[in-house]
């Protein structure tokens, strides 16, 4: 299942959902703290058998492609929208095919990761390269992504560490200025950020004006 919320807005963003959550729990979580400030369009869409219901099998990481593909297909070839003009969203669980279509799909507006992890395994051993049967390689995809990309992170997140946030936005190939939620965990980036809205609303505007190719970091920035 998927929802489109058109409100005739420039940019349209893709949303990933994250763990224990579903489409319609982030399409909630969006219109309070994201769609009352901020005009956009919106495409929702649940994983293949993430609900596993009785005639479902559980999800894979290659259904989890395939679904957001099916997503941007939709957008693109259905609706005729163009690619530079979509963004991708992918929160925790959601990085994992957003840094996935992003790499695949370059001329995609761009690119924003919440609580993004480096790789499944790495959310809980510390290994600095990818293990053969590693899912969802966030890490190597990053530096081959063509996309501007915004990386926000709790400093305090509890489930994937802040570090790994960092690690991402280094890997960047065209950063945009991180977002740092000093305090904030998982969970509850938007109760210690409740402007974060303002941050995102500075990165659709970049998106655009057309500035896929630039950077909004200076290159001595650390």
């Amino acid at each position: 299942p998927a929802v489109f919320v058109n409100k005739n807005a420039p940019v349209t963003i893709i949303f990933s959902h994250g763990n224990a959550e579903d489409m319609h729990m982030f399409r909630r979580w969006v219109s309070v703290h994201l769609a009352n400030h901020l005009k956009f369009n919106a495409l929702f869409y649940e994983y293949t058998g993430y609900t596993c219901g009785e005639n479902e099998s559980p999800p894979s990481e290659d259904s989890f492609y395939a679904d957001i593909e099916a997503a941007y297909q939709y957008l693109t070839q259905f609706l005729a929208i163009d690619p530079g003009s979509i963004v991708l969203y992918g929160r925790s669980l959601g990085s994992g095919p957003s840094c996935y279509l992003a790499e695949k799909e370059p001329s995609i507006g761009g690119l924003i990761i919440q609580s993004g992890f480096l790789s499944i395994l790495r959310v809980v051993l510390k290994f600095k390269f990818t293990f053969p049967g590693d899912k969802f390689p966030n890490t190597d995809r990053m530096e081959r992504i063509e996309a501007p990309v915004l990386i926000i992170h709790g400093t305090k997140d509890e489930v994937i560490r802040f570090s790994d946030g960092v690690e991402l936005f280094k890997k960047c190939k065209h950063p945009f200025e991180p977002l740092w939620v000093e305090s904030a965990g998982h969970n509850d980036i938007e109760i210690f950020e409740p402007t974060m809205w303002m941050h995102i609303g500075a990165f659709l505007d970049h998106v655009r004006s057309g500035n896929s190719i630039m950077t909004a970091v200076d290159e001595d920035e650390e």
